[in-house]
């Protein structure tokens, strides 16, 4: 049975467990603990992380101007599909900060258009 798992930056739970009530505070917590056919909800927020989204899981933004992901602070790319060819939808954010590279293109980019057509929707790159 798919379920929908929550994140949010500014979560102050004291056991954050995905659950709306208390949302993991990390975007990859998310993603690290659901099962293909689940959904990562992803409240606003600024994510200085990096991802890497696996096949099956949606991971879904509140909006490109209200919902960042910024991997300056990881030098590596702020999102990575694994494993996840064409599989999952990812939408809602601005992506920004990270390494590029130019072997692919650059991150996020180069993937979207030759890979993961259902990683489109409201997605800002920002470079």
């Amino acid at each position: 049975r798919a379920a929908t798992i929550s994140a949010d930056a500014s979560s102050t739970a004291l056991f954050p467990a995905g659950r709306q009530a208390d949302p993991y505070r990390t975007l990859q917590q998310g993603v690290s603990s659901a099962a293909p056919n689940d959904t990562v909800l992803v409240a606003p927020g600024l994510y200085r992380e990096s991802g890497v989204i696996t096949s099956g899981v949606d991971v879904i933004g509140a909006g490109p101007d209200v919902t960042v992901i910024d991997g300056s602070a990881r030098e590596a790319r702020p999102v990575t599909f694994e494993g996840a060819r064409g599989s999952p939808r990812f939408s809602g954010f601005t992506i920004t900060g990270g390494v590029v590279d130019t072997t692919f293109g650059g991150g996020y980019e180069a993937f979207v258009a030759k890979f993961y057509p259902a990683a489109t929707g409201p997605v800002s790159l920002l470079y």
